[in-house]
């Protein structure tokens, strides 16, 4: 299977999400590596919790931090009712 990658940024937006991806397309491609690409902020964080999301309950049991904030601490900010 793949191996997804989430990206959560300060504010999602359709310009931010076609830029970033993108680039991670083109990285993933020319370096073979079979990746799933994910964008969200805040808003988009806290909404697949409050549905239960099956892949953010996926991400909250498996996720490796590569760079940046904790889960805990991206927790604490959308439930501060932070949006970015």
């Amino acid at each position: 299977s793949d191996t997804d990658v989430l990206i959560v940024v300060a504010r999602r937006t359709e310009a931010l999400e076609e830029r970033v991806l993108g680039r991670c397309l083109d990285a993933a491609s020319s370096h073979g590596l079979n990746l799933q690409w994910h964008l969200a902020d805040l808003s988009d964080l806290r909404q697949w919790q409050a549905t239960d999301d099956p892949f953010w309950r996926n991400v909250q049991r498996e996720a490796v931090v590569l760079h940046g904030m904790s889960l805990e601490a991206l927790a604490r900010r959308w439930l501060d009712g932070r949006t970015s």
